[in-house]
């Protein structure tokens, strides 16, 4: 905030000469009389100015001043006075008499040499390198011919910063879609993340243009625009190389091969000339210079150097010294390995204590015999004679000993020991580390072949209390390879809980959908379809989850027809959002009402009757009518007026008027709905 305040207040001090379109004008610096270009913008990224202030290139407008206000980012720059490519390409007219070679140059695209277009490429693709070797990778996403300048003396410079990024890793795809219809890589649509690619893409449809005529030039063209990013050109010194190796169309092959010959011979003759006048100079000069300088250098002191290294290495120390006395002390570093051939001498006896010390614990593992081990160790470490070559004995005494027995915890023991050694030590205390990260190497691979997965992740929060570094990678690390194991033993619960609490270590919240997504599957196959659908929806976008879910909801939908639940009618109404296959006729039979009875008392001369009404609208309906006929086609009508709902119940009983006469008994019952449709019927 307040740099940007910084620069506000120097951007208020300059005075505007000129008001552009899209507010955009020139000004002029009072104190330099220097006149910028200043712009607004309102889609912008403040890293890659920041990175074109703080870092210049010839082929890059330089940015004088840059701050956010209300929402955009005002942008001093430097003016660049010229053409673009894209007025160059497409001018019709030839250059006038009066005008520079430099103008006539830039002034019409007829009158554009090869050479000179193959420079123009050239200078885009310097451009380009330098702002994809920025850290992280600066991508332009808009290299075309309008955004290429072209100064009055020919220099190549890249504008139009408005659509670049900072290159970001892990991304699948850009937040914000950007880059010119029709020039645009694919990646810039949706498809992918931008890279240095996506700039290769664009620059390859620019050659295209420039270079219609080269059959070479298209072949990099070919390769540059290739639909996947990974089929391009790695990056842009590739598409350098090719482009230098062109050569203008209109000279054949055959004669540009020989033109190519005729160089390299050229060039041959020219190393034969100097190589002679070299040994002529050497041959004049030799004989003074070997008197004095070659032969003490070469026939006394680096054989005998040589020799001292030779026994120094065997381990013959005193035959070394005498050889390094032959040098002299003042010949390269012979004061120094006198010194370390005097060190080794007393090194013996010390290492032979260390040895003895470790084999004795080795064959008891007792923790007296271990602290006189380690002792020793650090004895030599003190004296400095040893680079911690006994130490990493016992550290793999410690090892091979845990393997066979991963509970006893002695490595765990060993890193608890190199971090106070570590502590203790100074002049030695970086191979002591190196061996200590080793140790920690080793015991968690161990650990991980024997799936111990809470014991590494307890053992690595332990350690960052002794030095404080921070271990979330390794403890992650435990965390994926334990939620993969559950993954594939099929426990996708347990396998999703753990992925969502690493949620942003590399492909987790992949895997997460993954075992929901088989987890739904599962409950899909048990007929446990709401179990199923919410699986299925926290997969969203996993594989066929989607349709899958809606599979379910239809399967539910069908299991309940007959006795619709909120569940029901909320599933269908999803359906029918997607114009699911059957839904329709689904909630056609869920919004008809139906009716089931059940006899409480049943005979020639009383029938009666619980009803039980299912199905129709969530509303329900204000009443109903029940029509009873006996055997001698007489009927009786009974309305009930009370609301009715899916679920709801009702009794309703017949009576015989006669108890003698067969003809007034009993034959059927029907049930009609407040619309008048007959929903159920009971036969006697």
């Amino acid at each position: 905030m307040r740099n940007d305040l910084d620069e506000i207040v120097k951007g208020a001090l300059y005075t505007e000469v000129r008001t552009l379109t899209d507010g955009k004008s020139i000004v002029m610096d009072p104190e330099t009389e220097h006149l910028y270009y200043r712009k607004v913008l309102s889609v912008y990224s403040v890293p890659v100015f920041r990175f074109l202030k703080e870092n210049s290139h010839r082929n890059l407008p330089s940015v004088h001043l840059f701050w956010q206000e209300e929402g955009n980012l005002v942008v001093i720059e430097e003016l660049i006075q010229g053409k673009t490519l894209e007025e160059v390409l497409e001018s019709k007219e030839k250059s006038g008499p009066g005008t520079t070679g430099e103008e006539r140059r830039v002034s019409s695209g007829q009158t554009l040499p090869f050479e000179e277009k193959k420079r123009i490429l050239l200078e885009i693709c310097d451009g380009l390198e330098f702002l994809h070797n920025a850290k992280p990778p600066i991508i332009h996403r808009d290299i075309k011919a309008s955004n290429i300048m072209l100064t009055s003396d020919g220099t190549v410079k890249i504008i139009d910063y408005d659509a670049a990024k900072q290159f970001v890793a892990d991304k699948s795809r850009d937040t914000v879609l950007m880059g010119t219809q029709g020039l645009a890589a694919p990646e810039q649509y949706g498809f992918g993340q931008s890279d240095q690619r996506t700039d290769i893409f664009a620059l390859g449809q620019l050659i295209k243009r420039m270079l219609p005529d080269s059959a070479h030039a298209m072949k990099i063209v070919e390769k540059a625009t290739k639909l996947q990013p990974e089929l391009r050109y790695k990056n842009v010194s590739e598409v350098r190389d090719a482009i230098e190796k062109l050569w203008d169309p209109a000279i054949p092959d055959s004669v540009h091969r020989k033109q190519q010959l005729k160089k390299k011979i050229r060039s041959k003759k020219t190393k034969w000339v100097v190589v002679s006048l070299l040994i002529v100079a050497l041959l004049t000069a030799g004989g003074i210079y070997f008197k004095k300088e070659i032969y003490p250098e070469y026939f006394v002191r680096r054989p005998a150097y040589e020799k001292g290294i030779e026994l120094m290495n065997s381990g013959k120390f005193k035959e070394a010294i005498e050889q390094f006395k032959v040098c002299g002390t003042d010949y390269k570093d012979c004061k120094n390995q006198i010194r370390a051939c005097e060190l080794e001498l007393v090194r013996d006896g010390y290492v032979a204590d260390a040895k003895e010390k470790i084999e004795t614990w080795k064959s008891t593992f007792m923790p007296a015999d271990e602290i006189n081990a380690l002792n020793s160790c650090l004895r030599l470490q003190k004296e400095g004679i040893d680079n911690g070559e006994q130490l990493q004995t016992l550290c793999n005494a410690l090892l091979d000993k845990s393997s066979e027995d991963i509970s006893n915890n002695l490595a765990a023991r060993t890193v608890i020991m190199y971090s106070t050694l570590v502590g203790n030590l100074t002049s030695a205390s970086e191979p002591v580390s190196i061996i200590r990260d080793n140790t920690i190497e080793e015991y968690k691979k161990q650990l991980f072949a024997a799936k111990e997965y809470d014991t590494v992740t307890k053992f690595f929060t332990e350690l960052t209390k002794i030095d404080q570094v921070d271990r979330t990678e390794e403890i992650n690390e435990c965390a994926y390879l334990k939620a993969t194991d559950y993954l594939d033993a099929g426990e996708y619960k347990k396998a999703a809980d753990i992925f969502i609490d690493i949620f942003e270590y590399k492909d987790s919240k992949e895997q997460k959908l993954k075992c929901n997504y088989l987890l739904g599957k599962e409950y899909m196959e048990k007929a446990k379809y709401t179990l199923a659908v919410t699986e299925f929806l926290r997969a969203d976008g996993y594989a066929d989850s989607d349709d899958l879910a809606n599979t379910c909801k239809y399967y539910y939908c069908c299991e309940h027809i007959d006795n619709p639940d909120d569940k029901t009618r909320a599933y269908l109404k999803d359906l029918e959002a997607v114009n699911y296959t059957g839904a329709d006729s689904l909630t056609k039979s869920v919004e008809e009402w139906k009716v089931s009875f059940k006899e409480l008392a049943a005979n020639d001369y009383e029938v009666k009757l619980e009803l039980e009404f299912s199905g129709g609208p969530k509303e329900g309906m204000t009443g109903y009518r029940a029509v009873s006929y006996d055997r001698s086609g007489n009927s009786y009508s009974l309305v009930g007026s009370r609301k009715i709902v899916s679920g709801s119940k009702d009794t309703i009983s017949y009576k015989n008027s006669s108890s003698t006469s067969a003809s007034a008994t009993l034959l059927r019952i029907e049930i009609y709905d407040s619309n008048g449709n007959k929903i159920g019927t009971y036969t006697r």
